[in-house]
């Protein structure tokens, strides 16, 4: 927690802040690095604290304790949840950006949810708009789970003390 806040403090600082830090860290690096740094304006850095999040719950089929509740063990319910609304995006999975995975999750979540939709209404799914919607999240999470996990490990490794030092690349 405390090199999360360091971090945000450092972010809070602006961009003449953090060209500044970054300045520091670089100073012994190959040429043309330092050039480049000090042709850097201060207006053009920034920085955001990020952060990605645990997967989310999805909806499940639920014998027997969904809405109507009169099902017979092992038949498939409706979600369990009276809601119609879902989540794509970073909203159900943020992720760091270190994998360069998130605007394309965001695209396949998007397309899976319109299909599936599209067929739930049209009447070629089963189990309606409640099935669609807990099929998407269910399949959602499956494909978007392991980018997380990926965008959390490179995250860690691009921060880690390793890569600051000028001998970790080739």
């Amino acid at each position: 927690a405390r090199r999360g806040a360091a971090g945000g403090a450092l972010c809070g600082g602006g961009g003449e802040a953090l060209l500044r830090e970054v300045v520091r860290r670089c100073s012994s690096w190959h040429a043309p690095v330092g050039e480049m740094l000090s042709e850097t304006a201060a207006g053009s850095v920034w920085g955001t604290p990020l952060c990605d999040r645990a997967p989310m719950p999805h909806r499940s089929k639920q014998a027997g304790r969904a809405r109507g509740g009169g099902a017979q063990a092992g038949e498939a319910q409706p979600s369990p949840w009276a809601s119609r609304v879902t989540l794509l995006g970073d909203a159900a999975h943020a992720m760091t950006p270190f994998k360069g995975q998130g605007a394309n999750q965001t695209l396949v979540d998007a397309a899976l949810l319109g299909n599936l939709l599209a067929a739930a209404l049209a009447g070629r799914g089963e189990g309606g708009t409640a099935s669609a919607l807990a099929r998407y999240e269910r399949e959602m999470c499956d494909k978007a789970e392991p980018k997380v996990a990926a965008s959390r490990r490179a995250a860690l490794l691009y921060h880690s003390a390793a890569a600051l030092e000028p001998g970790s690349y080739g």
